[in-house]
């Protein structure tokens, strides 16, 4: 019997509530729906004071290793070792006939099954979807058939669980004729709540008084929203006040107003406004841009979002609508749901925060967005929607700016969309390496790894390197490694997440900058070419396939004292030392990416070794963290003899490091072409002194 002792409404102990479950559960008038419900008012209000954190929206790890002093990855785990109430949560608590087997079929199964739903929902963060969906078939057809025609709030909690099954490929591929008919059932759903969703919205922009609204500067009030200017989105060729390149990394979220800034009229201004019509306009607002008098409340919802599992919102029934679609969202079978659905516009309305203000909201609708940016169709249509402007006024930060990462680098994978892109208005492709370049120093891993792998991906776009190097891009992306806690000397040991992540990091930084330098040689080549008239000399064609081969006619034709500055600016960022660190310490590494990131460290040496300075640097002692300082060009030879990684493509690229320091031609063939930039006519090292420097650091190894 229930103990009179016992007070569920108040218990907050998750051991002490599971406990008395299990000592009254058994009996014959025993009512399961209190229970449940008060277990899942806890498991929400541990939720929300973890959404609350900011944690990255991407990070699917189980809360007590994302967050291992936080409550709830306990209370995740304390539920899940209790078997009994587990199988009894799933095999039967959510079972349409749980009251009839029982003898009892006056009461009323469907509260059950909401309140099972519910919490079921509240714990898929801990739940092992491969094993507890493919163990319980019974409960996949019943959430089918919930999704579908159940009353709410049981269709959008079925709709959320379905979300987290059809995860599971083999799940979603033995429901594929279920899927077929229920993802236009929901597109038309999402499009019905939507509308009356923006309608709400839109009532609540006029009618709501915002607290001390009356001490915001006019400038500040345009139809009861704040009119955003800033240097990123005026549309005059007037120079910025605060280049792009220095955004803060933290934001200060209670900053004061900004003033406007007059400026005179110019034609330019003319100009804009009557070609309106096909100019694109770009208002990207960023939350230190926002007046100091808003509230908590309402930045939390623009930079962070919530989901209200219960009661429901409107928000949460599109949220568990967009999981669901998201999920199959790479079924090409799928497509043509979307497509006469018209999803694109479902997408851009969710993700416009300036009328739906609800970053959670918008960073689910981004997620369909990306696994649709996988098929060709669907790229072609999100451009000609205008798809990637609204992509791009997405403030930041916030975690809907996360979700515009994924999106980002789906479109660098698309050859076609990016050089539509690139041909385009040009302040759209500005905007864009800008937003990524922002991305390079966001607060989530995932956004940094996504915009890491943007770049990778579009550097060999010339219209993307420029405008990379003219925002420093470099330093960001060195940045990205540089202060990464593997290695500082003063960090004390990682946990085992952490120091994974960060290994990852070091891995997708290394594989940039290989394409950022391989694209720079590209150019580099390409430009020789150009500078030469005779179309019978050995200039013509000469860029190859092979990257080795375009850095040994780097070697024979570029001149000594040319000028390089986008190696000149790694060694000044000290990049060169930063890969030979990674290097020595991937030695003592474990992770199944550290082959690839030794590799792509020593092509980044290959590449940029062609170029005298750089040569220089690798010369100097390198001071490896927790070991003795080593000369850089030892350090490429004990990875050539495999005692790194014993990876032939790893000892490859380490010896062409070795080979354009210590077997450079004395005469270049470059030096000859009168019309290249040269260097400065400051007394320097001869082609010959430097073959010695780099012999002679090379010999104490050799002996």
């Amino acid at each position: 019997m229930e103990g009179s002792s016992f007070d569920l409404a108040t218990a907050t102990d998750i051991s002490t509530i599971l406990r008395q479950w299990e000592e009254n559960h058994q009996v014959y008038s025993f009512d399961p729906v209190p229970w449940l419900n008060r277990l899942a008012d806890l498991v929400e209000g541990e939720t929300e004071l973890y959404m609350k954190m900011d944690p990255d929206p991407f990070d699917d790890r189980h809360p007590s290793r994302s967050d291992p002093t936080g409550n709830l990855g306990h209370m995740l785990k304390t539920i899940f070792k209790r078997d009994t109430f587990v199988n009894k949560l799933i095999g039967e608590y959510s079972r349409e006939n749980y009251w009839s087997r029982l003898g009892q079929p006056d009461r009323d199964v469907n509260t059950l099954n909401v309140a099972a739903t519910r919490l079921l929902l509240d714990v898929v963060p801990g739940l092992e979807a491969s094993i507890v969906f493919q163990e319980a078939e019974g409960l996949i057809t019943k959430l089918f058939s919930w999704a579908e025609k159940a009353p709410n709030p049981l269709q959008t909690y079925a709709t959320g669980l379905l979300a987290t099954a059809m995860e599971v490929s083999e799940i979603a591929g033995n429901h594929k004729d279920k899927n077929m008919h229920l993802v236009p059932i929901m597109l038309e759903r999402l499009r019905d709540i939507l509308n009356v969703f923006l309608e709400e919205k839109k009532k609540e922009k006029i009618t709501s008084v915002r607290p001390f609204a009356m001490f915001q500067s006019k400038s500040q009030l345009k139809d009861g929203t704040i009119n955003v200017e800033s240097s990123e989105n005026r549309l005059d060729d007037e120079p910025d006040e605060d280049p792009p390149t220095d955004a803060p990394s933290s934001v200060e979220i209670f900053a004061p107003p900004k003033k406007k800034i007059r400026r005179r009229k110019s034609r330019r201004d003319d100009e804009i406004k009557t070609s309106a019509s096909t100019q694109i306009k770009l208002d990207i607002p960023t939350v230190k841009e926002e007046s100091s008098n808003s509230s908590w409340a309402e930045l939390e919802v623009n930079l962070i979002g919530t989901i209200q599992i219960h009661p429901l919102t409107d928000s949460t029934k599109m949220i568990m609508i967009f999981r669901y679609l998201a999920s199959l969202g790479e079924y090409q079978d799928l497509l043509g749901h979307c497509i006469e659905h018209n999803a694109i516009d479902l997408i851009l309305r969710s993700i416009d925060l300036k009328i739906t203000g609800d970053s959670r909201l918008a960073f689910e609708a981004l997620k369909y967005l990306s696994t649709l940016l996988c098929h060709k169709r669907f790229v072609q249509d999100f451009l000609c929607s205008d798809g990637l402007r609204k992509l791009l006024v997405i403030p930041r930060p916030s975690i809907a700016a996360t979700g515009v990462s994924l999106c980002l680098y789906f479109l660098a994978c698309s050859e076609d969309a990016m050089e539509r892109i690139c041909s385009g208005d040009q302040r759209v492709v500005e905007h864009m390496v800008i937003f990524a370049m922002w991305l390079l120093e966001c607060g989530h891993e995932s956004g940094r790894w996504n915009a890491t792998l943007f770049f990778a991906v579009t550097f060999k776009l010339a219209v993307i390197l420029d405008l990379f190097d003219k925002n420093d891009g470099l330093r960001l992306l060195y940045n990205a490694i540089a202060t990464l806690s593997i290695f500082n000397d003063d960090e004390g040991p990682l946990d085992e997440d952490k120091e994974y992540v960060e290994k990852q990091s070091v891995k997708h930084v290394c594989s940039s900058l290989k394409r950022y330098f391989e694209a720079h040689m590209i150019r580099k080549l390409q430009l020789l070419a150009e500078n030469v008239g005779s179309p019978t000399n050995s200039y013509q064609n000469m860029v190859k396939d092979n990257m080795y081969d375009n850095i040994q006619l780097l070697l024979e034709f570029l001149p000594f004292r040319a000028k390089w500055p986008a190696i000149d600016r790694f060694l000044s960022l000290n990049g060169i030392h930063q890969m030979l660190k990674i290097i020595a310490m991937a030695y003592d590494w474990t992770f199944n990416g550290r082959s690839e990131t030794v590799r792509s460290a020593l092509e980044v040496l290959a590449l940029v070794s062609v170029y005298p300075r750089a040569q220089l640097a690798l010369c100097e002692k390198v001071d490896v963290p927790f070991e003795n300082s080593a000369v850089g060009i030892h350090i490429v030879l004990g990875a050539s003899e495999g005692e790194i990684v014993n990876d032939s493509e790893v000892q490859k690229a380490a010896l062409n490091a070795i080979i354009n320091c210590v077997c450079a031609p004395k005469y270049r063939i470059g030096d000859d072409v009168s019309n290249m930039q040269w260097g400065t006519k400051k007394k320097s090292r001869s082609p010959e002194d430097l073959l010695e420097k780099c012999g002679n650091a090379l010999e104490p190894t050799m002996a």
